[in-house]
This record gives structure tokens, C-alpha cells and sequence, in this order.
């Protein structure tokens, strides 16, 4: 078994940074699978997830077997054993990685990471809002390690204190995500008045609802745009767009690049 220390992946590093005992690289994959060492049994040092940008993987573990594709997020516990086989080329991937110095320091476990980057709808922007500030030239620090704590800590202080019926709308939202629900099926679903989502939606969600069902439907074309053959104009017209205009309008305004450039990553 192959434990692979501190930012070490297998693949070819095409971007690379790091602060605050956090580590993101860029990782393509351009050769066949038995060149790449990735299709033996491996763990690494310290938890990290990795972000499906292109192309795709199945991944063995102990107990399950599972394909990855564009557009999905995995997240690996530190030293979880793992081996990757029938890779898509070219493949790249976005990892990010935390030290147990990082854990420390914030009082977080690696669970509660699990659930801030797999289970937060918005998760995947603010993945390509980071690939899309690293590519400048001149990168802004403070932009980078906001959106990595906004990542890896999302609201950690504050969930207990959410009224419960944040939780049914967002569950709500997140399985329908293609309708327009009225205020009066939201208040139905969540069981409150109306008012009430009125006056403090924007407390919880730290944005308006149309801001907020933009988010997800750009979440989904995400996943979409790289597992898919279908056309970008296809795609924002499933994830409720007019025309391919309005759908690059709000995905670059949302993630920093236009979905077209995404797709040929």
C-alpha cells in the first residue's frame, strides 16, 4: 500500500497552492491507467476531496466501488485506502487538503468537513471561483483563503441555532430545484407563515431566494457541462435558462469563467 505524504497525488501538478496548513492542486491525468500509479491501493497523509473537473474515474474502496464523473465532489478521510481504474483522459482534477495542524487550530473534525463540502449546495462555484483566481497571474491572497474557509467552515458555529424550517426548504429546494416555488409552498413545505420566510430568508441563506435558485441551478449545469455531450444552450435550457446569452451572463457572474472555457479545461 503507497501512503502518499503531505500535496503528493499521482497525476501532474499543473497548479499548486497553499496557506494556512491548507493545500490545493490541480491534477491532470493524460496517460493510460498503468502509468499512472493510480490503480493501486493508496491513502493519504492527511482528509482531502477532490473536485471532478474533467473526464472521470471508478473508484474502489474497502466496501464500495463508485464511478466518478465531471461535476461530482469525493471526499477521503486521511489515510483511507483507495485505487482508481478506468480513467477518463484527459482527466483533471481539483484536490484540496488539510493538515491535522488546520483541524486543530480550528476545533473541526474531518467529518464535519465531509458534510461543509459535500452537502453545501454552492459548493461546486465556489470550487471554480478558486481554479478561476489561480489562474490569474497575479492571484489575491485574501480572496483565496476566504473562499477556502468559506469552504471548509461553512456557518460550523451557527448550524445548530438554524430554525428547523431552513432545513425542509433547503431540502425542498434542492430536490426541486427546476420549479418556481411561490412563497406559499415554501411556507407550506417549511411549515411557517410566510412572513416569516419573508424576513429572514436572508439571514440563513445570506442571500435572496433568486439568488439562491441561481446558485443551484448553476450547481447542476456545473455537473453537467463536462459529463455530458450534450450542447451548453441544451444544458441552461435544462437548468431553466431562456437562451445560452442569459445561461454564460449568470455561470461567469456566479464562478468567475464562462462555461464554454470550463468546458474545454
Amino acid at each position: 500500500m503507497l501512503l502518499l505524504q503531505t500535496a503528493n497525488y499521482l497525476g501532474n501538478t499543473k497548479l499548486y497552492y497553499a496557506t494556512d496548513n491548507i493545500h490545493v492542486k490541480l491534477i491532470t491525468y493524460s496517460r493510460p491507467d498503468f502509468e499512472t500509479g493510480s490503480e493501486q491501493w493508496h491513502a493519504h497523509e492527511n482528509t482531502h476531496f477532490t473536485f471532478f473537473m474533467k473526464g472521470g474515474t471508478v473508484e474502489q474502496r474497502k466496501q464500495h466501488t463508485y464511478k466518478r464523473t465531471a461535476g461530482e465532489i469525493s471526499f477521503y478521510n486521511s489515510g483511507e485506502l483507495h485505487m482508481n481504474s478506468h480513467t477518463l483522459f484527459p482527466s483533471v482534477n481539483l484536490n484540496l487538503e488539510v493538515e491535522a495542524a488546520f483541524l486543530k487550530k480550528y476545533a473541526v473534525t474531518e467529518s464535519e468537513i465531509q458534510q461543509c463540502t459535500l452537502f453545501n449546495p454552492q459548493s461546486r462555484i465556489a470550487l471554480l471561483q478558486l481554479y478561476n483566481e489561480l489562474n490569474r497571474d497575479t492571484p489575491n491572497p485574501a480572496f483565496l483563503q476566504m473562499t477556502l474557509l468559506q469552504l471548509l467552515l461553512p456557518e460550523r458555529n451557527e448550524t445548530c441555532n438554524f430554525p428547523a424550517w431552513t432545513k425542509r426548504i433547503r431540502e425542498f429546494l434542492a430536490d426541486e430545484w427546476y420549479e418556481t416555488p411561490s412563497l406559499e409552498k415554501l411556507s407550506e413545505i417549511a411549515g411557517v407563515h410566510p412572513v416569516t420566510i419573508s424576513k429572514h430568508f436572508n439571514r440563513y441563506f445570506h442571500c435572496t431566494l433568486s439568488e439562491y435558485m441561481r446558485s443551484i441551478k448553476i450547481e447542476k449545469a456545473i455537473s453537467l457541462i463536462n459529463s455530458t455531450s450534450h450542447s451548453l444552450e441544451e444544458i441552461g435550457f435544462t437548468c431553466g435558462f431562456a437562451d445560452k446569452s442569459h445561461f454564460s451572463k449568470v455561470f461567469r457572474e456566479q464562478t468567475g469563467i464562462l462555461p464554454g472555457a470550463y468546458r474545454k479545461l
